[in-house]
């Protein structure tokens, strides 16, 4: 009698286990269709990034992080902590997946999985806590970045010498490969510097407002890529010589 209480105790667990996961199974599932869904109708790489950051919130218990790939190829976010940081950029140069269970790196206590393509990533994103045995984890994971893995564009253009730049122009050839955008919404960001002449130690102080009249009239960028004026936002900084 013990041996088969101990038996149907055993059957018993296994099918509270099976019963389980087919339920975490369904749950998965149900996220990847809504997450799609609201992919199809984002509006820019932040909009994408806020619902990746919700959906990985909701399918892990975190904290999560995900990141878009920055010009060094290294994830464009300073706040990030140093571990974290230091996982996705390795993430991000390898072009694979890092952690428990992958066979790479299986240290971590994260797993760190690239966004995009073996030619370019687009972002990373480091997903906690991380188990070698949670195959299925894994592979949940995996495929929430697959989905936001083309929400994602990063658009090179070149330019001849005798060339004339127009990045409206570029980006509405963009919409024949695919890429969703408004070009009467889109907001252009550009740097600028004020040069401010300075009394003190330095260049002599004709010089300097010789060059402070030079940089002003210095061209334009907006004019110079083709921008519109009313879809143009200007960051400025002083810098004093």
């Amino acid at each position: 009698m013990l041996a088969l209480a101990l038996v149907i105790s055993h059957l018993a667990g296994g099918l509270r286990r099976e019963t389980q996961l087919a339920s975490l199974n369904a749950l998965r599932a149900r996220q990847l269709q809504t997450l799609a869904g609201e992919l199809a109708s984002a509006q820019g790489d932040q909009e994408v990034l806020q619902l990746g950051a919700q959906a990985l919130a909701e399918a892990f218990s975190g904290p999560c992080q995900l990141a878009m790939a920055g010009s060094g190829g290294g994830p464009d976010d300073n706040t990030l902590e140093p571990t974290v940081r230091d996982g996705l950029h390795s993430c991000m140069t390898e072009r694979a997946v890092l952690g428990p269970g992958t066979g790479r790196w299986p240290g971590l206590s994260a797993w760190y999985i690239p966004l995009g393509h073996k030619d370019e990533i687009f972002a990373a994103a480091c997903i906690r806590p991380a188990q070698a045995g949670d195959a299925q984890g894994l592979d949940h994971a995996q495929a929430l970045c697959i989905l936001l893995a083309p929400s994602f564009w990063r658009v090179q253009v070149c330019y001849g010498f005798l060339d004339t730049p127009n990045i409206p122009d570029a980006l509405a050839l963009c919409q024949e490969q695919g890429l969703r955008i408004n070009l009467f919404e889109t907001s252009y960001f550009l740097s600028r510097e004020i040069v401010v002449p300075t009394r003190g130690a330095g260049m002599a102080r004709w010089r300097e407002l010789l060059f402070t009249l030079m940089s002003r009239n210095a061209g334009n960028a907006a004019d110079f890529f083709g921008l519109p004026s009313n879809c143009v936002i200007e960051l400025g900084t002083r810098v004093q010589i």
